[in-house]
């Protein structure tokens, strides 16, 4: 995993999150608690991406072979059914090999029901006794997976999502032909990615998310031209002892040119970024967060048109922002996330003509310099700008009291010298973060109108006079980091002792 390059780490990537989310129980739900001042970052893990993306694969599977079968959800019993004594055998061993069902999940997997009718599975219509689909997420399942799976010849779908299956995954697998998904994010298989999984063709979706995986990704995978999802973040796999050398295969965007969604987050993975990614022209969501990725971004990238998402948070990636030019391209993008690296440069005035979607920028912790661009006003449904921890100084532009969909505004640490008055236009800003910068003048008492603020952090600036009382007024206020005693004297005055604070 990258390191904090000489940053401290207490910055974690940033996931938009609604107000009514952040008020759940007055506790702030997938927040980070750990940034500066206790301030909460609006953050989450890089698993949250493909948790959305999950639900849109599975409208789009079940709308193709059916429902997915629970234990009240079932097909009709047909009047006359085949037994199939393989599938019957696999179906079997699969129940033998796990060692604990606490939901008894696997209960209806007896001889009073026809294997068809059992929990999870689906048969075909055209082959009534032919298994096509295993379903059992959720199901606190521990066991290892048996090798008769590979039995199931019909099977086009095994979805094992959040249980506890452990051990290898079958080679076995790979006798699957007809197979199209392999969900099997958050267990805790060991060992390897079978190699023969290049001979399942028909291959689609493949989450291995949040296991225990280890060695390299095989190279075979790059047969698998009509795979669209490929996710492998937070496991233990590395490339280093292959023929790659220790890069994502250069070509990957050739091989798998259907590409969809690609999640290679919190992994072992060095090198650089391939720039044959841009010929995956159907890539919507780009993942390589917390890995050790060094020199620079493709600035290819453009060429995605419907890229969405794009998360390098924390690896070693440097040079300039001529990247973003690029990705002006992109009309559908919603989230950039390019946080704790090694950018450099200034922010390029290109950035003003990012995608109208844009809801996230996160650059804080690299090297940028020079001024925000005024630009940045034109990006009108951001939700969450942070670039705490750069270079960048000069007047906070006032354009940008023209995001009135702002909630989350971090501009720490730093060389601002100004606050532009239209602050007060961001009336859905939630958290302020300003402190450790060289501010002078007053605090403007035009934030008054941000009537959603729980956090504001002003300390380490050179402000002076008193805490407007349009401020001392907002009931939503929660948290504030003040900036000398003569305003904590003030909190006290106005019955807010309880606020949190720091004098400097």
């Amino acid at each position: 995993m990258a390191q904090s390059h000489g940053h401290s780490s207490k910055y974690r990537p940033i996931r938009y999150v609604s107000a009514d989310t952040y008020r759940k129980n007055g506790v702030p739900r997938r927040i980070q608690a750990d940034i500066p001042l206790r301030l909460k970052i609006a953050g989450v893990s890089a698993k949250s991406r493909y948790v959305s993306v999950c639900k849109r694969y599975t409208s789009r599977y079940t709308s193709r072979d059916g429902p997915i079968l629970t234990g009240s959800d079932r097909i009709p019993a047909a009047t006359s059914m085949a037994n199939n004594a393989t599938d019957r055998a696999a179906l079997e061993a699969f129940k033998a090999a796990v060692v604990q069902d606490p939901f008894g999940a696997l209960t209806s997997w007896n001889h009073s029901l026809h294997y068809c009718h059992w929990n999870g599975i689906l048969c075909s219509r055209r082959h009534p006794d032919r298994v096509i689909r295993i379903t059992l997420r959720s199901q606190g399942l521990v066991g290892s997976l048996s090798p008769h799976v590979g039995n199931l010849s019909f099977l086009k779908s095994v979805v094992l999502q959040n249980n506890s299956f452990h051990d290898p995954i079958p080679q076995e697998m790979g006798r699957l032909f007809r197979l199209q998904t392999i969900e099997f994010s958050n267990n805790s298989f060991g060992g390897g990615i079978p190699n023969n999984l290049s001979r399942c063709l028909k291959l689609e979706w493949l989450n291995l998310i949040d296991n225990n995986l280890t060695g390299n990704i095989p190279a075979e995978l790059g047969t698998l031209s009509r795979l669209g999802t490929l996710a492998l973040g937070t496991n233990k796999l590395s490339v280093a002892d292959n023929q790659l050398e220790g890069n994502i295969p250069p070509d990957i965007g050739s091989t798998l040119p259907n590409l969809k969604f690609l999640y290679l987050f919190t992994t072992l993975f060095t090198g650089t970024l391939p720039t044959s990614l841009s010929n995956a022209s159907e890539l919507e969501s780009i993942d390589f967060s917390q890995n050790d990725f060094s020199r620079t971004m493709p600035t290819n990238l453009g060429k995605l048109l419907g890229l969405g998402f794009i998360n390098v948070y924390q690896n070693r990636l440097q040079d300039d922002l001529a990247f973003i030019s690029s990705l002006t391209n992109c009309t559908s993008l919603q989230d950039i996330q390019v946080g704790s690296n090694l950018f450099r440069g200034s922010l390029p005035d290109s950035i003003a003509n990012l995608s109208t979607y844009l809801n996230l920028i996160n650059l804080q912790i690299n090297q940028i310099h020079g001024i925000i661009p005024s630009g940045i006003g034109n990006l009108l449904n951001l939700t969450v700008l942070s670039m705490a921890e750069n270079n960048l100084a000069g007047p906070i532009p006032s354009s940008i009291g023209r995001l009135q969909n702002l909630q989350y505004l971090f501009l720490g640490h730093k060389k601002f010298t100004e606050l532009p008055s239209s602050l007060g236009n961001l009336t859905s800003l939630i958290s302020l973060a300003l402190e450790g910068n060289k501010i002078h003048g007053s605090i403007p008492p035009s934030l008054g109108n941000c009537h959603s603020l729980l956090e504001l952090a002003l300390f380490q600036n050179n402000l002076h006079g008193s805490i407007p009382p349009e401020i001392m007024s907002l009931n939503s206020i929660s948290k504030f980091l003040w900036t000398h005693t003569k305003h904590a004297e003030q909190l006290f005055e106005f019955g807010m002792a309880s606020l949190g604070g720091q004098f400097i």
